[in-house]
């Protein structure tokens, strides 16, 4: 007896394959990017890379190619980067050349503070890490006289008015 397929016939087609990489490569696609352009549900992406290996590894390669041109940008745009600059003019029918010019874009510190932080975190990260034992040390004042409480006080408005001064 023969079996019976349920559901709608596939919109997958062996072309999507490359279509996909080029996808991703040239615009960082998403999956859900991937879905609006073949016109289909998110889900079924997600089937097809199950389906279908050679279009799951087509579309891996090509988001890991958009990753690896970010990354050489955003390494340059922290490093800096120098580059030749050519002018060409028309001069009767030909294109000529008639400038060259060496030009520097600087290091961006933000760039680079920023890469540090995800490669050496240990070093460079922003967050404090704070121990805290759980224990909290408090001064027992019940044995204090009155004297000496009012002179804590007295000492305390002093301290609160000179730090107000200060700023």
């Amino acid at each position: 007896m023969k079996e019976s397929k349920r559901g709608a016939p596939t919109k997958y087609k062996p072309e999507y394959v490359e279509e996909a990489r080029k996808f991703c490569l040239l615009k960082g696609a998403t999956d859900a990017d991937l879905a609006s352009h073949f016109e289909v549900a998110e889900s079924t992406i997600k089937e097809w890379y199950k389906k279908h290996p050679e279009f799951s590894a087509s579309v891996k390669a090509g988001k890991v190619g958009a990753d690896m041109n970010v990354a050489e940008g955003f390494f340059k745009r922290a490093t800096g980067i120098e580059f030749t600059e050519v002018t060409r003019e028309l001069i009767g029918a030909e294109l000529t050349v008639t400038k060259e010019v060496t030009k520097l874009i600087p290091p961006d510190a933000g760039a680079a503070l920023n890469w540090l932080k995800n490669r050496q975190p240990d070093d460079w990260r922003d967050k404090v890490e704070v121990a805290h034992s759980g224990k909290i040390e408090t001064n027992d004042l019940s044995s204090l006289t009155d004297e000496q409480l009012n002179q804590l006080l007295t000492d305390l408005q002093t301290k609160v008015s000179h730090a107000a001064d200060q700023s």
